[in-house]
């Protein structure tokens, strides 16, 4: 009597892809380690951005807090589903004081160095290149000096409602004159 082993390294590349389009982004980082093949296929996979988690809602802000002495460190909150943190790389980012919108959803938030620098701008870049599209995009342009990199990090991602904060304060500090 004969027996018939099946490993999954070696399962046809159709019946990966529809594991892989099955079992979604949550498990995608063990995915990738079970072979090479499967690595190629789950990365394809998020190629197509549609396929890719939302950003339910990004809110930046700049670290202004008295005595701060590092004046161009920012705030981030991103609120995304709950099974996402680790595949957008926030496992190390705090959970938030403030009450998330649903129980499936984790408010998270981090302060950041400067966008300028090469360390924070690439984490940045690869943040907003896992999500198919951010729903509510929040910016505080209160400070203007990092605000042409912070808007370059966000590359070619989707951003369906855009709100901007402190405009006025922003336009005040570049002698547009009074706002009221």
């Amino acid at each position: 009597m004969s027996t018939y082993q099946i490993y999954l390294s070696t399962l046809p590349s159709d019946v990966i892809r529809k594991v892989v389009n099955f079992a979604g982004m949550a498990p995608f980082e063990e995915m990738r380690l079970i072979s090479p093949r499967w690595s190629e296929t789950a990365l394809a996979h998020i190629e197509v951005r549609a396929k890719r988690p939302v950003i339910n809602v990004c809110h930046w802000w700049p670290h202004n807090t008295p005595g701060n002495k590092r004046p161009h460190d920012w705030n981030m909150e991103i609120t995304i589903a709950k099974e996402y943190a680790n595949y957008f790389g926030l496992d190390g980012w705090n959970l938030s004081n403030k009450p998330s919108e649903s129980d499936d959803k984790v408010l998270l938030n981090r302060r950041l160095t400067s966008v300028q620098e090469p360390w924070t701008r690439k984490r940045i870049v690869r943040l907003f290149s896992r999500c198919s599209k951010i729903e509510k995009f929040i910016l505080d342009f209160s400070r203007i000096d990092d605000v042409t990199s912070l808007c370059e990090t966000t590359g070619g991602t989707i951003i369906e409602n855009l709100e901007i904060v402190n405009v006025k304060e922003l336009l005040s500090n570049l002698e547009f004159g009074p706002f009221h």
